[in-house]
């Protein structure tokens, strides 16, 4: 860590530089209450990410832009298109509920949701809220929610980025949004492949990827009515090495797709209902030893209905109605299932907000067709003691349900109970002046009914072993951040230190640091803006299967973008910029320096 503070203070001692567009301090959310409210209102932790910042790493992932902020630990096995692990706040990388425009992106098999294909190109904004949001969002909302929107815009406007860079990566977007009268339309489409690196340590064989997508929506709008459409999909191919270091590879799909309908009637009551589809396959090129071809395949339809109730000027009642149809299918050298799930839940929340304090109270109660009811809650209160200074306090439940590959995949056990949860956090947040912000966080998280898999005889035992609610987890931690800017520049640190603790064991949970630091500083001057990055993250054990200790390793990255004319930009951007080797998953390959250019043209 302090070969990275010793450049990093050199850079703070340096004179800023001049910037055009900066971001402010203060920022509206939608995802943690359902309803839009000022960040510094909300009684919880939260990250936005715009898209001027998502154009300053042009050519790199959404994986190299998320793991830029502390509490956001990232792990991946294997090359680009390798399956991307985020553990959020210390907790298991399937607690982490992800939307596509409000559509859950997690997969019902075993895994996270698809990180590694979503194009940073489709984003328009990226809204991460911490803590158990089970009460609003359901099932996996155990360490938080990352709610992903994608580009749309309310003027004609257009644009082409040609991206190429290391590994014989090249990129080509291209996407135009229409507006006329009350409606408007728009579509991005885009294409990417690399040649990727040698995905494994002890092999050189580069391994590729290739990804297309198409975000597309169409919706009309007045006063007291709207509806739209959303499409966003992403597929392709991905190469990886197999156990014995052979060459595979596998076809990917992710969709997600949605009929939003709003209605209002003035400001006193509205609703929407939004209708969606998710969609979450692999199938493998490869045959397997019985000359099959395995795969595996999600299709969720969900339903959600919600009503939003003005009391007053200060208080907002929110009513819904959650319903979902979850398929799985999968098989793997012969074996497999093909199973069904249906779930529902009502769900309830009170949003008070006066001059100094807001107030949030909200309860759900799911029913599930595999194990019944589970209920949840959420509570918190902020508080301004001046316009300066201001606490939080916030506790909830949460829950993961048993997904289909845990009940009927290997150790399969239709018997499972959810996965539980109960957070409390406390936070105070300061304004030194309208443009300077320091804010500390001290969090726990108590997960039960955690779900492992138990053999009491050995492998070879006459007892198969099974999946069982066995497993206790505890996080507790720390956050600090501090952002600053001025006219023509901008700052912004994080940093966390947590204890992510398998209570079993007594042992440190594999692939979450207890330290990370991040920071990031930008200044514009005329019309070239120059960025660096920076993260610095403590060792961690790579697996509860081993013995091995993945090091501590720091990165930098550098961006800049020159504005050629009103409708031209080049950027570039170096990540890896020391050359360090460093691994987030023993014997798996992570890339070295590596260079991207990016011309950009928007009229």
């Amino acid at each position: 860590m302090h070969e990275l503070i010793i450049p990093l203070a050199a850079m703070l001692a340096a004179p800023s530089f001049a910037a055009e567009e900066v971001t402010e301090l203060e920022d509206v959310v939608v995802t943690a209450t359902r309803s839009e409210l000022a960040i510094d209102r909300l009684p919880a932790s939260a990250i936005v990410i715009g898209r001027d910042t998502i154009e300053r790493f042009s050519g790199a992932e959404l994986a190299d832009l998320l793991r830029l902020h502390a509490g956001l630990d990232m792990a991946s096995n294997g090359g680009p298109g390798s399956p991307m692990s985020l553990f959020l706040r210390g907790t298991e990388s399937n607690h982490v509920l992800v939307l596509v425009d409000g559509v859950e992106m997690n997969p019902g098999s075993i895994g996270g949701p698809a990180l590694q294909h979503i194009p940073l190109e489709s984003i328009e904004r990226i809204e991460v809220i911490k803590g158990p949001r089970s009460t609003l969002y359901g099932s996996d909302a155990i360490g938080g929610v990352i709610n992903i929107i994608t580009r749309r815009a309310d003027e004609d406007r257009g644009f082409v980025a040609v991206t190429a860079g290391s590994f014989a990566t090249r990129t080509l977007n291209a996407g135009y949004s229409g507006a006329g009268g009350n409606w408007r339309y728009g579509a991005v489409l885009g294409h990417h492949e690399t040649a990727g690196f040698p995905a494994r340590a002890d092999s050189d064989i580069d391994r590729g990827y290739e990804r297309d997508q198409l975000n597309a929506y169409a919706g009309w709008r007045n006063e007291s009515a709207g509806f739209e459409a959303r499409h966003w999909r992403s597929e392709g191919v991905t190469e990886y090495l197999g156990f014995a270091g052979e060459p595979l590879s596998q076809e990917f799909l992710n969709t997600a797709s949605s009929l939003d309908v709003r209605l209002a009637a003035g400001d006193l009551w509205s609703t929407r209902l939004l209708l969606g589809n998710a969609r979450d396959e692999i199938h493998q090129q490869q045959a397997n030893a019985l000359g099959e071809q395995d795969f595996v395949a999600t299709d969720r339809d969900t339903l959600d209905w919600q009503h939003d109730f003005q009391v007053g000027e200060s208080q907002l009642l929110t009513a819904g109605f959650y319903a979902e149809d979850s398929r799985v299918v999968a098989r793997s050298f012969g074996a497999g299932f093909d199973e069904t799930t249906d779930a529902q839940a009502l769900y309830l929340q009170d949003v008070y907000t006066r001059e100094h304090d807001s107030f949030i109270a909200a309860v759900r109660v799911s029913d599930y067709e595999a194990f019944g009811h589970e209920t949840t809650w959420n509570a918190g209160w902020n508080h301004a003691f001046t316009s300066d200074h201001r606490l939080f306090f916030s506790a909830g439940t949460a829950f993961r349900a048993p997904d289909a590959t845990d009940r009927f995949g290997f150790g399969g056990n239709p018997g499972l109970e959810p996965e539980t949860s109960r957070n409390v956090e406390l936070g105070y947040r300061q304004s030194l002046n309208p443009n300077h912000e320091f804010g500390v966080t001290v969090f726990r998280n108590d997960i039960d009914q955690l779900i492992a898999f138990v053999d009491p005889d050995g492998f070879a035992g006459p007892d198969p072993g099974s999946n069982r609610n066995v497993a206790e987890a505890r996080v507790e931690g720390i956050e600090f951040s501090h952002a600053f800017h001025g006219d023509d520049w901008r700052w912004r640190l994080e940093a966390i230190i947590q204890d992510p603790r398998d209570l079993a064991t007594d042992t440190q949970l594999a692939r979450r640091a207890k330290r990370t630091l991040t920071v990031s500083y930008v200044h514009r001057f005329g019309k070239l803006e120059l960025g660096i990055d920076g993260l610095a993250t403590g060792p961690r054990p790579d697996s509860p299967f081993n013995a091995v200790e993945l090091p501590g390793y720091g990165l930098l990255g550098v961006s800049a973008r020159w504005f050629l004319a009103p409708a031209w930009s080049l950027a570039a951007r170096i990540e890896n910029l020391a050359d360090r080797d460093y691994q987030t998953a023993a014997g798996f390959n992570t890339a070295n320096r590596s260079y991207y250019l990016t011309l950009r043209y928007s009229p």
